[in-house]
């Protein structure tokens, strides 16, 4: 039977292709559109691959360049196939025979032939440059204010952290100075929960008000075996309602230079190395800690009113892992295909404002680097002052 490229994607779902995937977590194709562990990476994490629009486009939210519909999932599956084997598979599925001419084909001409492919070059060119610039869009239900029990249970969270003897021991903990731990608590940002493990508030930043309100508290706490894990409250399980990795912001946002790094302790670390928790700081700046693989995206989508507005100087800090690679590294879902842009370069071209970072070279992260005791405040404030300099 005789079947096109076309008909082929119209027709084909993720189920249909699914089981071609290395599938090293064993994990079964999702009967609906959903949220389950990555077919093509072993993680021993939560789930972070989504599939949606009736399992026809999936996101693997801990690589941005795992992403699209039915050809990007096959194409993830063989790397090493050429777009012609790619099609022939494709359409094999689909009950097609790759082989069979199309009986009701028309002879066309060379230049015709040359006009098709470069019109089709061109719309190819055309959707990846639309998928770059591209914002994720955030469901309202994602950005609600937090329900009462846990605004509440928040509010009791920050009176216990007011506890001197708790602030102490979290301070030798993080190998801080007393006084970034009692700032924190005193700015709302960290609590202390009923068993005594950080809180960090989630905040949506309303652009008309120009203020904060709480949508949620992001908790660490151990687990049976003593792990260290993180959760969101609100969630679907025990509130019917969910919330969103909205980045960890310290400092003024109306600030010239904004330092992006990942995760709340780095953020915290980098404020108190600025002087943020002092009444002089040493740099203007606002530190933002995003949280999670998806947080990136989230990140650009909120803050773009005030990114365009204030056109701000980014300096971002990623641990030093191949999952950060994608902070400052365009990169390809398979040889061939064109290169997914980083989070630097979309700042850039969707944003047209100054992007520039910082590594760390012989450390995971800042505060491996900072615990080392090898990291001193003052050195790391003016290499950050020096990077931020408008060029």
């Amino acid at each position: 039977m005789f079947v096109t490229l076309e008909e082929a994607f119209a027709s084909l779902t993720l189920a249909d292709v699914w089981e071609l995937a290395p599938n090293p977590n064993g994990t079964p194709c999702p009967m609906r559109d959903g949220v389950v562990k990555s077919p093509f990476r072993l993680d021993k994490k939560g789930a972070s691959f989504s599939v949606s629009k009736g399992l026809k486009v999936f996101k693997d939210h801990a690589d941005e360049a795992q992403k699209g519909g039915v050809w990007n999932f096959v194409a993830l599956c063989f790397p090493e196939w050429s777009k012609q084997q790619l099609a022939r598979k494709l359409i094999e599925l689909a009950g097609g025979d790759p082989d069979q001419k199309d009986p009701n084909a028309q002879r066309k001409s060379a230049q015709e032939w040359k006009a098709e492919k470069e019109k089709a070059i061109e719309k190819a060119r055309t959707d990846w440059v639309r998928a770059q610039l591209g914002l994720d869009e955030i469901a309202g239900e994602l950005l609600l204010p937090a329900p009462k029990p846990v605004a509440r249970g928040y509010e009791l969270a920050l009176e216990r952290a007011a506890d001197n003897n708790w602030q102490e021991d979290l301070a030798t903990e993080r190998g801080w100075p007393i006084e970034w731990v009692a700032g924190l608590v005193s700015l709302g940002r960290m609590g202390a929960g009923r068993k005594f493990q950080p809180e960090f508030s989630v905040e949506k930043y309303c652009h008309k008000l120009g203020a904060w309100s709480l949508c949620g508290v992001h908790s660490r706490w151990c687990d049976d075996d003593g792990r260290k894990m993180w959760s969101y409250r609100p969630n679907i399980k025990w509130d019917k309602q969910a919330t969103v990795a909205l980045p960890f912001v310290l400092g003024s946002v109306k600030a010239p230079v904004w330092v992006i790094t990942e995760g709340q302790w780095d953020a915290a670390t980098i404020f108190g190395m600025i002087g943020g928790f002092s009444d002089y700081p040493e740099l203007q700046a606002a530190v933002f800690g995003i949280r999670g693989a998806s947080g990136v995206g989230v990140f650009m989508s909120h803050y773009a009113p005030l990114l365009r507005r204030i056109k701000p100087v980014i300096v971002l800090i990623p641990d030093a892992d191949d999952a950060a690679k994608g902070w400052t590294e365009d990169r390809r879902a398979h040889a061939g295909a064109l290169p997914v842009w980083s989070f630097a370069h979309k700042l850039r071209e969707i944003f047209k404002i100054e992007v520039r970072w910082m590594k760390c070279t012989a450390h995971k992260d800042i505060n491996d680097w900072w615990a080392a005791g090898t990291l001193a405040a003052d050195s790391f404030t003016e290499a950050l002052a020096s990077v931020s300099k408008a060029k």
